[in-house]
């Protein structure tokens, strides 16, 4: 948790999105600590709820699922921060009726009254291929998610799902701890995929507008590379949204 603060001071980010299981259980010491731990970051938090911040063998959790994540961390369980660019929307991808797997609900208009810029949605579970099937015809949007605590990239429709490793979970999977780096610079995304110590991918985009979005470019690639963060990045090198 130290080497991820001292990366967010580093980096100095505009927002930090934390995409949710930021406890283990949903008990009370597990979500102070994670209080503690955002606010010694120096960057705003935009937190959305994973299906571990609600209980599991209690009966809160068919009561009041988000008792202890409301009181601990944020009373909206579906933030939202605009940018002059973008606009950041967190959706709350957890039912208390289901244990893993995630559920969408109503998804917001992508820009918002008289809004414009690119829309990122930010919710725990990867549903890009549902946040598509929902969103208006040629509007590109991009799903930062978690819960399969690896890095990955994938398009559904005008919808880029981009995944992220757990940046301070033992439970890792095909990899070093990690976490992503999103860069929105005019029309022009960036995306690199961090370990807590350095920069193990990096992917350079195109832009971003009614034509399409084009991500992780395979020039610029330095460090090493688990084989299957590689293998996604390089036969995904140019992924357009049309």
């Amino acid at each position: 948790a130290a080497r991820l603060a001292d990366a967010v001071e580093r980096l100095r980010p505009q927002l930090v999105v934390v995409s949710g299981d930021l406890t283990r259980r949903a008990r009370s010491h597990e979500f102070r600590a994670a209080r503690r731990f955002l606010d010694g970051l120096a960057a705003p938090t935009l937190v959305v709820p994973g299906n571990h911040d609600i209980p599991l063998l209690s009966l809160r959790r068919a009561y009041a699922p988000y008792r202890k994540y409301r009181r601990h961390l944020h009373g909206d369980l579906e933030p939202e921060m605009a940018f002059d660019n973008a606009r950041v929307r967190g959706l709350n991808t957890t039912v208390n009726w289901r244990w893993k797997e995630g559920w969408l609900r109503d998804v917001p208009e992508p820009h918002g009254p008289g809004g414009a810029g690119l829309t990122i949605f930010a919710g725990h579970h990867p549903l890009g291929a549902r946040l598509a099937e929902r969103l208006p015809e040629r509007s590109p949007a991009i799903l930062l998610h978690g819960h399969h605590h690896r890095a990955a990239v994938t398009r559904h429709g005008c919808v880029l799902e981009v995944g992220a490793a757990t940046p301070t979970s033992p439970r890792r999977r095909d990899g070093s701890n990690g976490f992503n780096l999103l860069t929105l610079d005019g029309r022009r995304v960036t995306l690199a995929v961090h370990t807590v110590d350095q920069v193990v991918v990096r992917g350079r985009n195109e832009r971003y507008g009614q034509l399409g979005l084009c991500v992780a470019s395979k020039r610029k690639m330095r460090g090493k590379v688990t084989s299957r963060i590689k293998r996604r990045y390089l036969t995904r090198n140019r992924v357009f949204l049309r």
